[in-house]
């Protein structure tokens, strides 16, 4: 049995390359520029395939799961032009559609976007039946990969499960631009001032990323393949706020921080009922935010 990752080594994927690794699962990668030190290093069973090697192809026809975390977006990219988003979508088509002719009993794990797509509104954790409603390109272009792979599973010509994740924290997220955790960790280290983007009480779903890969490498057991949406998250709400006193309690240090106005694409509330993943997948996000946080604050980063 072989996995294959697309998006293999951004922040979700290099966790997902260590989790199987450590349980001997074998995988490759799939990536415009696959990072092959940090597999060299972490994961060094995982083999690394560039998008356009022509092994590839051989790879899809004997994987029995593909997880595609693939993207190289964020909300605050371009919010209102989804010109990208279409781009990425199309190409996400055309490797679905491929998968269908050469491995039709692949099954296929897609990461969504737990808070963005569900859209403003809210004030209680959300449930998988809310309508989407994505306020940014970022989101939308998550809904059309969600529309397309329940397509390919509504003509029974692929098996999907789509995970629409909330905010996974964990080490890996520092050199990437985004992650509130990961920003207050890096300003506080760096003595500097951290920016907060409205008033600081933003309702986020936080949740240890370490447990959002062990769930994705249970695909390896070819007994476990739930179908459908299901939201990925702790299912509790904590304000920027919130968070920050986290921080500064482990720590006993004080971070600055400088209150900017808020921006149009940024939600008050995404906190996700996640009974069904309980019920269906047994997730059971039981590490708090303060153990993922002093995790962070001793690791080698």
């Amino acid at each position: 049995m072989t996995i294959c990752i697309f998006g293999g080594t951004g922040f979700i994927g290099r966790h997902l390359c260590q989790e199987l690794h450590a349980r001997g699962i074998a995988a490759c990668v799939v990536s415009r520029n696959p990072d092959r030190d940090f597999l060299s290093l972490h994961a060094p069973s995982i083999a690394a395939l560039a998008v356009d090697a022509p092994e590839v192809s051989r790879a899809l026809e004997s994987a029995t799961v593909l997880v595609y975390l693939a993207s190289n977006s964020l909300p605050a990219s371009n919010p209102l032009d989804p010109s990208h988003e279409f781009g990425q979508a199309a190409q996400a088509a055309a490797l679905m559609a491929k998968l269908r002719a050469v491995n039709p009993d692949c099954h296929v794990v897609f990461a969504s976007s737990g808070g963005q797509i569900y859209g403003r509104g809210h004030e209680a954790p959300i449930p998988e039946t809310a309508p989407p409603s994505p306020p940014t390109a970022y989101a939308l272009g998550k809904l059309l990969m969600e529309n397309m792979l329940t397509f390919f599973a509504q003509a029974n010509q692929l098996g999907v499960t789509i995970l629409r994740v909330a905010n996974p924290v964990g080490r890996w997220q520092f050199d990437k631009g985004h992650g509130l955790v990961a920003a207050a960790i890096r300003n506080m280290n760096l003595g500097r001032p951290l920016t907060i983007f409205g008033d600081g009480r933003n309702m986020r779903d936080y949740f240890d990323v370490e447990q959002l890969a062990q769930l994705l490498a249970r695909f390896d057991d070819p007994g476990f393949r739930p179908h459908g949406v299901f939201n990925i998250g702790s299912g509790h709400g904590m304000t920027e706020c919130d968070v920050i006193a986290v921080l500064e309690t482990l720590t006993g240090r004080k971070l600055d921080l400088n209150f900017a106005p808020a921006r149009p694409f940024d939600l008050r509330y995404a906190v996700l009922d996640i009974e069904r993943a309980r019920s269906e997948l047994g997730w059971n996000p039981e590490i708090d935010l303060s153990q993922t946080v002093s995790k962070l604050l001793s690791q080698d980063r």
